[in-house]
């Protein structure tokens, strides 16, 4: 299950340059992945009632291997003191105990509302502009998600930023919005269970796309008929969608399906689950310093705002480039020693946050500006691979549940019907032929079943239990 382990123990050769970058920015944040997360995965996967551990751990044997991870603490060392993430966090940190990983994202999502389709960085590969997508998770009231996030929307409503889509999150709705906003909608939904779910039932794969496609700034037209001789026409150009989401771990689980992986929306999420104990805040009176802790943090974003309202094409220091360039091999040389889909996927993302990260940096100075520093490109690395973890361990988990519930449903099917043929079983578990040749696989290893091929039937394939 480790082997990989004796791998990422041998020496590699970097010229100089890459040296640097690894001895000084990438080595002190790659780990490996602990034994201890696999190990409770299992654990908990093997306490499920009547299944076979000999399956599962084979399974597990051929499909998940430790992972080199990059992790770090809240770090914003890289950022003056004056700077508009270090005046918010500060200023929503003394007024509640929430993780600090929501009160850092609620302040790069006001940044986030500030900017416009108009505020965008223009790449030889394509137009990057500083959407950003967010996903908080923890449980009820112990993590103070709604009250972290309370903060920013106060902030954001108060000053008239952004509006905020429907949160039905019903398509028509959200591109009826579009249209009338030109273009720029915020999407919160303190309870993303239910779009989750919405997103899962039979016929709306649409919508998943067309969520892909906003964050992506997509342009786009829809015409409805309204009563038998109107009609009403929606149109949204370069669309800016920042988004997010919050929900309690359970439900996510619960509803998400790898149709939310593979499809590529919790791909597009910074997503966050900060877990461990904390210090409780005790109750305290309201006085006149946070009345004039917030009037410093609305200043700080009125000026943003600001700014924002004339377009701004921002430039990158080479110096910066050329780190993110850098930065982006030894992603793939990473993702090319694992030749994991999943892992590649989630990495393939942070570069493009990366810059979009950087770009809110620079706007959230206190003199806001639209050029890229070598400084904040390091700044945004570091706060892009906070989440990596939780981003991949969440993915990971919503693909590793429903591969185990899909293996569990193979393995009963042909234990009921002691011997099947392989289109029925298609048929009467619904899985592709990829997915079922992978658990089918699994089983034939754990001894639980075996290939036939009945002669007397044109040589017909089926599967037997043991």
């Amino acid at each position: 299950m480790y082997e990989e382990e004796e791998y990422y123990n041998q020496p590699q050769e970097y010229d100089d340059s890459d040296l640097e970058l690894l001895e000084n920015e990438v080595v002190p944040t790659l780990q490996e992945f602990t034994k201890t997360y696999w190990d409770s995965v299992n654990q908990a996967l093997w306490n499920k009632a009547d299944f076979d551990k000999r399956a599962l751990k084979i399974y597990f044997n051929k499909y998940s291997v430790p992972i080199p991870i990059l992790t770090d603490a809240i770090n914003l060392d890289g950022l003056p003191e004056d700077h508009f993430l270090n005046r918010y966090t500060k200023y929503s940190g003394s007024r509640s105990d929430a993780y600090p990983e929501y009160n850092l994202l609620s302040g790069l999502m006001i940044l986030s509302c500030c900017a416009n389709k108009d505020v965008k960085l223009m790449l030889a590969q394509g137009t990057i502009r500083p959407n950003l997508w967010v996903f908080l998770l923890g449980d009820s009231t112990v993590a103070r998600k709604s009250t972290a996030t309370k903060f920013a929307i106060d902030i954001i409503n108060e000053l008239n930023i952004i509006d905020l889509a429907p949160k039905s999150g019903s398509i028509q709705g959200v591109q009826e919005q579009l249209s009338e906003k030109e273009s720029r909608v915020f999407q919160y939904i303190d309870e993303a269970s239910g779009i989750i779910s919405s997103l899962n039932k039979r016929g709306e794969d649409g919508y998943r796309e067309f969520l892909c496609d906003l964050y992506s700034n997509s342009s786009g037209k829809r015409r409805l008929a309204k009563g038998k001789d109107k009609q009403s026409e929606f149109e949204w150009k370069d669309a800016y969608f920042p988004a997010m989401w919050s929900t309690v771990p359970s439900s996510l689980f619960d509803r998400a399906t790898p149709n939310d992986v593979d499809g590529g929306l919790l791909y597009r999420f910074i997503i966050t689950n900060p877990g461990g104990l904390k210090d409780p805040m005790g109750f305290k009176m309201y006085t006149e310093d946070i009345d004039e802790d917030k009037a410093v943090i609305m200043t700080h974003v009125k000026r943003v705002q600001e700014y924002c309202k004339v377009p701004q094409i921002f430039t990158i220091d080479p110096e910066a480039l050329s780190y993110i360039n850098r930065l982006q091999m030894e992603y793939i040389k990473i993702s090319n020693r694992r030749n994991e889909t999943l892992f590649n996927i989630v990495t393939s993302r942070l570069i493009e946050r990366i810059f979009k990260i950087s770009m809110l940096l620079e706007i959230g100075r206190f003199k806001p500006n639209n050029h890229i520093t070598l400084e904040t490109t390091k700044q945004a690395a570091i706060i892009a691979n906070m989440f990596l973890k939780d981003s991949y361990e969440i993915c990971l988990n919503i693909m590793t549940r429903s591969k185990n519930s899909d293996l569990d449903k193979v393995r009963e099917t042909i234990k009921m019907v002691h011997r099947i043929g392989r289109s029925e079983l298609i048929n009467k578990t619904r899985l592709t032929r990829r997915i079922l040749d992978e658990l089918i696989s699994t089983l034939i290893e754990a001894e639980l079943i075996k290939e036939v091929n009945d002669n007397s039937n044109r040589n017909k394939l089926y599967y037997e239990w043991c």
